[in-house]
């Protein structure tokens, strides 16, 4: 009798054993089934780049870094855009900018805002203005001038508009500025080759007006 009575406490204990695998089996497959259909959901970050005009400032190198990955370079495009989907918190840094901009978080990493976006403002940095003028201050139009750097290499000349000058977009180096092709009629230079020094960033050239 109590062989029997323990064979039976046995298959009841083996029966049990048995329903709440088959319970924990079922529920470990529905999980993983549920994990299978619904993936983490991937957010679209994108990253705007402007001026202080709000125009688009194109070829500005990024670096997108997803959560505990390696970050990966991104540039600009035409419209100052760059964009980057992914399921992990995602911070940016703004690598390298173009000549003639400045920006005070370069090489700082930044975090988007709650709907993915981020929108980074550059600091265009002031052109090098030359300005044409008479002995008396009036300004001259139409006198042919160039910006030249240190080694000798100008950039294209231009010609001064009504308002005596001409400008040229802000590059790092130590420049001057030159006429290019003498002074116009009615006007004379001491010496046309001469060099004149930008001084927070303009150069003025004095040209004498010949009496009529």
């Amino acid at each position: 009798m109590l062989k029997k009575i323990i064979s039976l406490v046995l298959a009841l204990t083996m029966m049990a054993s048995i329903s709440l695998c088959f319970v924990s089996c079922d529920n470990d497959k529905d999980e993983n089934e549920n994990q299978g259909n619904n993936p983490p959901e991937k957010t679209t970050y994108t990253v705007t780049v402007v001026d202080g005009e709000g125009n688009p400032v194109p070829g500005v190198n990024l670096t997108f870094t997803p959560k505990g990955s390696t970050a990966i370079p991104f540039p600009t495009d035409s419209e100052g855009k760059a964009s980057y989907k992914t399921d992990k918190e995602l911070t940016v840094t703004v690598t390298e900018i173009p000549t003639g901009y400045s920006y005070d978080k370069l090489n700082v990493a930044q975090s988007f805002g709650a709907d993915g976006t981020l929108t980074v403002t550059l600091t265009a940095l002031a052109p090098f203005v030359i300005k044409v003028v008479d002995q008396d201050g009036n300004l001259i139009s139409g006198v042919k001038v160039q910006m030249c750097d240190s080694a000798g290499s100008c950039r294209m000349p231009r010609t001064t508009g009504e308002d005596g000058t001409v400008s040229y977009p802000y590059e790092e180096g130590d420049f001057h500025a030159q006429l290019t092709a003498g002074a116009p009629d009615g006007y004379t230079v001491d010496d046309p080759a001469e060099y004149y020094d930008f001084v927070d960033g303009v150069a003025t050239i004095t040209l004498t007006k010949i009496a009529e």
